[in-house]
């Protein structure tokens, strides 16, 4: 990616949209209206991700309200621009990795800027368009097993349910299915509602209407409609809530090792230790890779090639396992300190892991204090900058210009 990227902490969407409602900070709202600049006049491209607008879908259903609030500042500063989740940028990785050994031949090599800024970074997440929209052909197939037996007054045999693919239901009875549907309260108002009752009719293709809606609840705010609405939805903070329970788990046990065999300060005993940390880190990832499997079969992974010794070998090299061993190395050593200044095994820097998996696609990266420092010496070797402070971001931003204005100055003479 060439745009020059800003990823916002879920929690700046937070405190920005509490400014901006009253609710939090006054001094935000200066950062607000400078970010707000920035996106407008084009110099940065703000990106979400799965993972900010998961932690908004995550809000309670008394909450839906603030939810909706935090959604539409990411919609005002990031459009459509989303990374998709680690899953499948751990995905993708595999499948390259697999392609170079000649086991991924349907391998959909489609560009990461077209996943991201091309709106289709909800739709490598979800199931199979068929499975989402199941319900309203049952509901189809219904009414024309209801309309033949009204006219046979029988039930129908194999051969009679199968001539029924082949008639139609009227306009009515396809506009009353679409308004019964679970996706009706996310459509209403929108050219959809015309464009399913037209599929429901066979007079427009399916896979039309399916990438307009796709596209449709891709933006923030459509999609907390959708996930109140739609059960297909309900995946998206699963496999992120296993991975975060595991690895919680896997820390409290790594550091209840560490404190019963109390380890020498010597630097054999200090090297046995790290190797001892970077083994763990790698299991962790690991059980991330494993969660990969939706994304690997989507994109034709042969078995044959996950089993094989070459999978072994490639994982641990991949872009994204490299930046994980990195970044979890450092903080476990911190987890198991014996000292006072031992760090605190929190639910939030977990997430922090998760959402520093995009920093080789980022210009800037935002995060709290102890993970940006902690993230800072691994940005670099990817030419990204890690602000500490919100209230710093515009700064930053200013003098990333003004270093890119001086680099131009300079050739031109």
């Amino acid at each position: 990616m060439h745009s020059k990227i800003v990823y916002l902490d879920a929690q700046d969407y937070s405190n920005i949209a509490d400014a901006i409602n009253g609710r939090g900070k006054e001094d935000l709202l200066p950062v607000y209206h400078a970010l707000r600049k920035f996106a407008e006049n084009g110099t940065f491209r703000f990106c979400s991700s799965y993972m900010v607008i998961s932690e908004v879908l995550q809000l309670s259903p008394e909450s839906l309200e603030i939810a909706r609030r935090k959604a539409a500042l990411v919609e005002e500063l990031c459009g459509g621009n989303a990374f998709p989740s680690l899953f499948w940028m751990l995905g993708y990785d595999i499948a390259e990795a697999a392609e170079r050994r000649g086991h991924a031949t349907q391998f959909d090599r489609v560009s990461q800027e077209q996943v991201v800024f091309g709106g289709q970074w909800l739709r490598m997440e979800l199931p199979p368009a068929e499975e989402m929209f199941a319900g309203l052909e049952q509901g189809v197939a219904i009414e024309l097993e209801k309309l033949v037996r009204r006219k046979l007054g029988r039930p129908l045999n194999r051969k009679e349910r199968r001539n029924t693919a082949r008639i139609s239901v009227d306009r009515g009875t396809a506009q009353r299915i679409v308004e019964e549907s679970d996706i009706y309260p996310i459509i209403v108002g929108t050219e959809l509602v015309a464009m399913f009752v037209s599929m429901l009719l066979g007079k427009s293709r399916t896979d039309v209407a399916y990438e307009r809606f796709f596209r449709l609840i891709g933006s923030p705010t459509k999609l907390i409609l959708a996930h109140e609405h739609m059960s297909s939805l309900r995946f998206m903070n699963s496999h992120l809530d296993t991975l975060k329970t595991t690895m919680i788990k896997g820390l409290t046990q790594l550091r209840e090792v560490a404190d019963r065999i109390r380890i020498p300060d010597d630097p054999e005993s200090c090297k046995a230790l790290q190797q001892m940390i970077r083994d763990c880190a790698a299991g962790l990832l690991l059980v991330a890779v494993r969660a990969t499997k939706h994304h690997r079969a989507v994109r034709g992974i042969s078995k044959a090639y996950t089993e094989s010794s070459h999978y072994e070998e490639d994982v641990p090299s991949l872009r994204n396992a490299k930046l994980w061993e990195d970044l979890l190395t450092p903080y476990f050593t911190a987890v198991i300190d014996s000292s006072p200044m031992r760090r605190k095994l929190l639910d939030s820097d977990i997430v922090d892991f998760f959402h520093a998996l995009y920093i080789p696609h980022c210009t800037v990266w935002r995060s709290d204090k102890y993970f940006a420092n902690l993230a800072k010496p691994v940005a670099k070797r990817f030419g990204c900058t890690v602000v500490s402070r919100l209230a710093d971001l515009p700064r930053a931003l200013d003098d990333i210009l003004t270093t890119e204005e001086q680099g131009a100055g300079t050739e031109l003479r």
